[in-house]
């Protein structure tokens, strides 16, 4: 069991998010490598994840997030922070990423995204 080390108040979330695996490159000879997760529970600076594979600790990922209600999605930037199989399905993991401010990223939108949510 992961001890809990929450700096920020999480909250529930249901949402699809994008995990870039694999970038393709500048040439466009070799394609993103794109996995599909479904969110369990977010908060300013984390995500915790449901996927179907496992992720390396210490990764440093593209994730992209589908919100209800907004017309594009927001990318942001994870460090997998875990990766652990799900007690209730071998095959599917629960990842945590740490969002990072990153250039570029929409980590401003999102934490005000976020921010109004609690208001």
């Amino acid at each position: 069991m992961i001890k809990e080390k929450r700096q920020h108040q999480r909250s529930s979330f249901e949402g699809k998010i994008f995990v870039e695996r694999v970038s393709s490159d500048a040439m466009g000879s070799s394609s993103a490598d794109i996995v599909v997760c479904k969110t369990v529970d977010i908060s300013s600076t984390g995500i915790r994840a449901g996927i179907d594979r496992e992720l390396p600790m210490g990764a440093i990922l593209q994730v992209g997030i589908e919100l209800a209600g907004e017309d594009h999605t927001l990318y942001l930037v994870g460090e997998v922070r875990w990766c652990i199989p799900s007690a209730d399905d071998d095959e599917f993991w629960l990842v945590g990423f740490n969002l990072l401010d990153a250039q570029d990223s929409d980590i401003e939108a999102w934490q005000k995204h976020l921010a109004d949510i609690d208001d």
